[in-house]
């Protein structure tokens, strides 16, 4: 049976959680606790997986508070391409140069260039913590043993990432630069790091100027203000809202 995604009508568009909550009471698909996550981690989907009749029942209470949105067949909500991970970027004329960090390069004419992405988030990762040690300490008649037995805490922790996505006509359709604590990425012979927030402003101003401003995302038009997306997913299914624009485009599945 199909499924049906809301999707936003524009990305201007803001909704109290509370009116969230209260416009679900008519979808049994989603609860309240569903509502604190759609409601932080929105981006242009609104949410998915929806029956027909439930996408309906949501999409008029949504309108009743003054939240338009607009039904699509979850079938039509195009799927993000994998991301080939490249390390260095040069702009040269109306080329962009990439180069990976195994030395693989990829050469594009501007001309093949759909959309540009950008945006910083948190991603999350399991790390050694503190070695634990147990001493179960046993008295008997010969004195006291003791053992001692070791044990490595893992601890989840949040570490930000950037990442900048282009995506093209012809294959391979999204090369990717990706800088986090662990990572670096070039441009223009410029290293890209997290400590240094202005070179990312400046890298961001000259790529912007390759695509009207509707062939990107708010990590790009909002550049002057950088500002963290909720999610990696948050950043994605924003570009995946701006792609259901212009669907028959190769650059999406």
């Amino acid at each position: 049976m199909p499924t049906y995604s809301l999707l936003q009508e524009s990305l201007e568009q803001s909704i109290s959680l509370d009116s969230l909550q209260d416009a679900t009471q008519v979808v049994r698909s989603i609860t309240r606790a569903d509502c604190h996550h759609i409601h932080r981690d929105l981006y242009g989907i609104v949410v998915s997986g929806l029956p027909h009749p439930e996408a309906l029942a949501f999409q008029a209470e949504l309108a009743r508070r003054d939240y338009p949105t607009r039904i699509v067949d979850d079938r039509d909500v195009p799927v993000l391409h994998e991301a080939f991970g490249m390390q260095r970027l040069d702009l040269i004329g109306d080329k962009l140069y990439f180069t990976s960090s195994a030395g693989r390069r990829e050469t594009r004419e501007l001309k093949e260039l759909v959309f540009i992405a950008a945006g910083f988030f948190s991603e999350e990762r399991w790390v050694a913590g503190k070695e634990m040690v147990w001493e179960p300490v046993k008295v008997t008649r010969y004195g006291v043993d003791v053992n001692l037995n070791y044990e490595r805490e893992e601890v989840l922790e949040k570490y930000p990432t950037f990442l900048m996505d282009f995506f093209f006509w012809s294959m391979p359709h999204r090369l990717q630069l990706r800088v986090s604590d662990a990572s670096v990425a070039f441009f223009n012979d410029e290293a890209l790091k997290l400590k240094n927030m202005p070179s990312f402003v400046a890298m961001m101003g000259k790529v912007a100027q390759l695509l009207p401003a509707e062939r990107m995302n708010s990590g790009m038009l909002r550049r002057m203000d950088p500002f963290a997306y909720p999610a990696k997913r948050s950043y994605e299914e924003e570009i995946r809202w701006h792609f259901s624009g212009f669907r028959d485009a190769d650059c999406v599945k």
